[in-house]
């Protein structure tokens, strides 16, 4: 430990040897031979082993709930009696 950071007024040598430290980290190490593919999907309320099926159904209904609170605004604008024909 240097003589300069010992001479700061007010600081004591173990506030000193606290801060030189630095935080303790700790690492997880990831190991792949423990990690098991994920095939067991009977508690999911849909099935994504099939790729084109999954990606159809997933579209369709990501389009429909975006879709949804346009068509509903154009219905209140265009019905008859709505906001655009009064």
């Amino acid at each position: 430990m240097s003589s300069a950071a010992l001479s700061r007024v007010g600081t004591t040598s173990t506030q000193v040897l606290r801060s030189s430290r630095g935080p303790v980290q700790r690492r997880f190490i990831w190991n792949p031979q423990y990690v098991h593919p994920h095939t067991h999907v009977d508690h999911l309320p849909f099935n994504y082993l099939n790729k084109k099926s999954f990606t159809i159904k997933y579209w369709s209904y990501v389009g429909a709930g975006f879709a949804l609170p346009w068509i509903a605004v154009a219905w209140r604008w265009y019905r008859p009696g709505g906001i655009k024909n009064p």
